[in-house]
């Protein structure tokens, strides 16, 4: 069968599709396919990944993919290879291969920027045009031609306002794209997800208040089990994040430097992340922690094997972030066992609950007591909360993407009743 027969068969499955399980979807995956490229996945492209796996099995027939074209249009993905393509990316992540599933993404984005995949149909009334990265959100305009367009019903998944309450934390030009994505939002959006009871909240002062906003916190996507455990034998202590000041690495560097001088011998830290914006000063330093402070080791990218050998073994979970919209690796720390020292801030609390250790993220002497605490086999800090621990549960993905599911029947029966009286 041919591609354009492919996408003939896909949208005839889509328009007939049953919506007792959720009205039709359109998945745009432009960020997913952008990032697998590259060769690394950040926690929103995750959050897109399972979005990408999992709504084509809870809606067989009724979700098509869409990447956007940078021309303003967006194109409609063929479903087959696509998929076949998202089904790879979680296990060559496992295994640290991403970069062997470059071509393939490459070649549907470029498809699509070639115009070689057709656009997205008109007639799209009760069907959902489902964005959960923020990209390319910011193009507001093109944005509102294709719901004009299309009659599609626009429902984003936002996951901050970081941009906005925080802008000190990020570029400029980010302040000005996340306004012009809030604009979009407000302006042609049926119904808004967000990521959390936090962001929820922020969101509403903001947008329109007949514009329905709705809480769900994201799921937990269990850690693989590793083939080996960890080679560093020290006691350790993780950290995952991109480098950037909003993830306040330099407070964990000022922690070892005294944990060095009044530690024989110190603990390890792991430091996993990629390089961001505004991280010279943090770069720098770790470059120059082998001979400074040789105890900590910078890792850019790791395998998810690698990375779950890690928490697994680590004395805690770090995350002494100034602002977050959620915390997924609170989440995954949690879903393997490990105990999490962590910032105090709301979304946090909405992650964790009860069970991780909350401090101030400017309270330099209040984490190094903390982290030298955790350090010791004997610490009854820790133990206390490895037993508030066991009571706590990861959330599913499949919860969460039914929730969703309730949220969009909702929206499409509202927006169908409307059409009907008018």
């Amino acid at each position: 069968m041919s591609e354009s027969q492919e996408l003939d068969k896909d949208q005839t499955m889509a328009a007939v599709a049953s919506c007792e399980e959720g009205p039709p979807v359109w998945l745009d995956v432009t960020r997913l396919l952008w990032r697998t490229a590259r060769g690394v996945l950040t926690g929103i492209d995750r959050v897109e990944l399972a979005y990408a796996e999992r709504l084509p099995e809870l809606l067989p027939g009724a979700v098509n993919f869409v990447a956007y074209d940078q021309r303003g249009d967006f194109r409609r993905l063929p479903t087959a290879s696509t998929y076949a393509l998202v089904r790879q990316v979680r296990p060559a992540a496992a295994e640290g291969c991403l970069s062997r599933l470059g071509p393939a993404s490459i070649g549907l984005l470029a498809g699509a920027a070639a115009g070689f995949w057709g656009r997205m149909p008109a007639g799209l009334s009760g069907h959902v045009y489902l964005n959960v990265s923020h990209y390319p959100l910011h193009r507001d305009r093109a944005i509102w031609r294709l719901v004009h367009r299309t009659g599609v019903s626009f429902v984003p998944l936002l996951h901050d306002l970081i941009p906005l309450e925080r802008p000190e934390f990020v570029k400029p030009k980010e302040t000005v794209r996340h306004a012009r994505r809030l604009a979009a939002v407000a302006s042609s959006a049926r119904g808004v997800l967000a990521n959390s009871q936090t962001t929820a909240a922020a969101l509403r002062k903001r947008l329109p208040a007949e514009l329905p906003v709705q809480a769900v916190p994201l799921g937990v996507a269990q850690l693989p089990e590793p083939a080996e455990p960890t080679s560093v034998s020290l006691p350790f202590f993780v950290v995952v994040g991109t480098l950037e000041p909003r993830k306040n690495h330099a407070l964990l560097l000022q922690v070892w430097q005294r944990l060095a001088m009044e530690v024989d011998p110190p603990p390890r830290l792991l430091v996993i992340g990629r390089r961001g914006w505004g991280n010279s000063a943090i770069v720098n330093a770790l470059i120059g922690t082998n001979g400074e402070l040789p105890h900590i080791d910078w890792h850019e990218r790791v395998s998810d094997a690698t990375l779950a050998a890690m928490m697994r073994s680590a004395r805690a979970l770090l995350m002494p972030s100034f602002a977050e919209g959620f915390g997924i690796p609170i989440a995954e720390a949690l879903s393997v066992g490990t105990p999490v020292i962590a910032s105090d801030l709301p979304a946090h609390r909405e992650v964790g609950g009860d069970v991780p250790e909350y401090l101030d993220p400017c309270d330099l002497h209040a984490w190094y007591q903390v982290i030298l605490d955790y350090c010791r086999p004997e610490s009854l800090a820790r133990q206390a909360q490895l037993t508030r621990l066991r009571h706590w549960r990861a959330r599913s993905w499949d919860t969460h993407l039914q929730e969703v599911l309730s949220f969009l029947r909702a929206l499409t029966k509202t927006a169908e009743a409307t059409q009907q009286a008018a």
